[in-house]
């Protein structure tokens, strides 16, 4: 059986607390992994719809940061106290999946508006094509407004 986290501290045992809080620093640095993630997809978004990037947008991230550090702060300190009936971080385990799902929605959702704008701006093109009695030159029309918000969008 694994030594607890108390009583490694009361023994003296060292190595068994590296061992354990090794764990939580991988799990720790997993959220913060995710929360970069969820980061430079608000960025590219913002950058891509032109939106500019204020100290605010960035602050929120701080506090995201602040929040889930606190939650984990939480599971840790109930994974010590119920050290006494199992030996493992299941408390932050859960923390860490629950804030590692919320930023993969959070991501997705940003993917899926993506998704839903280009699905809109194509079926636009579409009606237009459709309503022109001349169909050639509105589909000549269109590529030619894409390939300038093409360019627009890719700063040449």
């Amino acid at each position: 059986m694994e030594t607890l986290f108390i009583k490694s501290f009361i023994e003296g045992d060292f190595e068994a607390l590296k061992s354990k809080f090794l764990i939580i620093g991988i799990l720790w640095t997993i959220v913060l992994i995710a929360v970069v993630i969820d980061f430079l997809f608000g960025i590219r978004k913002s950058t891509r719809a032109g939106v500019v990037i204020t100290s605010g947008g960035l602050r929120r991230t701080v506090i995201k940061l602040i929040h889930y550090y606190s939650l984990l702060l939480f599971g840790l300190l109930f994974d010590i106290i119920l050290s006494y009936f199992w030996s493992s971080p299941l408390i932050s385990s859960l923390v860490t999946g629950y804030l590692v799902y919320v930023e993969f929605v959070s991501v997705k959702e940003r993917y899926d508006e993506k998704i839903s704008r280009d699905l809109m701006a194509n079926l636009s093109d579409l009606l237009t094509v459709l309503s022109e009695k001349d169909r050639v030159e509105a589909i000549s029309k269109i590529l030619e407004k894409n390939i300038s918000e093409n360019k627009k969008n890719s700063g040449s």
